[in-house]
């Protein structure tokens, strides 16, 4: 997520950015705030199609990471994988780096937000089978400077309080054990980053703004746990789901990836990585922020609270 400074709209320099692909006039007039979560999103149509322009800020996200971000997007791409197409601008260019921030331009993911579906067997099997073809894709991708890892998401430079440092350091030291393979993982694999399209059976994974080299049981336990969070799915159901979820997985990997022993490991950093992550954002709040901040600042302060203890609970 970014700081909080970096969340209000800034449509001037949206509309700008938005020059370098060459969209008629009216496609600009169209622009309008989306949301913000890691990046600011805006949507545009040009005549039918839907399309959203991404902005990164500059002072968050470095030019060399967002690089990788796209190289591996557009592996995806030219191997089939169900991802929103890049659109190029009219240098031909993937995105622009242009006074503040970084552009990209992204046509609209087909389908419903998989949050907004209703859950079933068939539909927990194609998103099972979606990250098993992510990640046998992943496999085979080797990016060119590698990655970001896990430990560079742990070790940002934040203060933190000594429990959370303690707890880091711990999981540093049990990842280091462990003997599972690792990739170039989603890292946030949860429903708000899927669609899915019911007419044609299939799945669309968005948002890779968060990947980084780890374990690939990292996107696995995300998911499990985002069906409790998200869904309140309970426990006779969530094993039914996990069972067919992980038999479509294992259509494109190997079983040995998933191992139950391990699985509260992986909810641990799950929870050291929210918590760094909003504590990230709440690491700058201007004094000049916009009304309607105030409610989203109280609820991240809330689920740092709630994260904090999990964390000391947990350690």
């Amino acid at each position: 997520m970014l700081k909080i400074k970096n969340l209000k709209e800034d449509i001037e320099d949206a509309k700008n950015i938005l020059s370098f692909w060459g969209f008629p006039e009216s496609s600009k007039e169209r622009l309008h705030f989306w949301r913000s979560s890691a990046t600011q999103i805006y949507q545009f149509k040009d005549q039918s199609q839907i399309y959203y322009l991404r902005l990164i800020p500059i002072d968050e996200y470095k030019e060399e990471k967002f690089i990788q971000e796209i190289s591996f997007t557009e592996y995806l791409l030219a191997s089939k994988f169900k991802t929103p197409k890049i659109i190029y601008t009219t240098n031909h260019e993937a995105f622009v780096n242009h006074g503040k921030y970084i552009g990209v331009v992204f046509e609209q993911a087909l389908g419903n937000p998989v949050e907004d579906c209703p859950l079933n067997d068939d539909l927990i099997a194609k998103i099972g089978d979606t990250l098993g073809r992510l990640h046998k894709l992943s496999s085979n991708y080797k990016s060119k400077p590698r990655r970001y890892t896990y430990e560079n998401e742990l070790l940002q430079s934040i203060i933190l309080e000594s429990s959370v440092q303690d707890e880091m350091s711990a999981l540093i030291k049990a990842f280091s054990k462990l003997d599972l393979k690792q990739g170039l993982i989603h890292g946030d694999y949860e429903s708000d980053n899927m669609f899915y399209d019911d007419h044609l059976k299939h799945v669309t994974v968005i948002d890779f703004n968060d990947s980084y080299y780890g374990y690939y049981m990292q996107d696995i336990v995300t998911f499990f746990e985002d069906l409790k969070d998200t869904f309140s799915v309970e426990n006779d159901t969530l094993s039914n789901y996990q069972k067919i979820f992980l038999e479509a997985y294992h259509m494109h990997m190997p079983e040995h990836l998933y191992h139950k022993d391990v699985y509260q490991l992986f909810v641990r950093l799950n929870h050291l990585l929210k918590y760094i992550n909003i504590k990230n954002a709440l690491s700058d709040i201007p004094n000049d922020k916009e009304d309607w901040m105030d409610n989203l600042i109280a609820y991240l302060k809330q689920k740092e609270m709630q994260y904090l203890i999990s964390i000391n609970n947990d350690h």
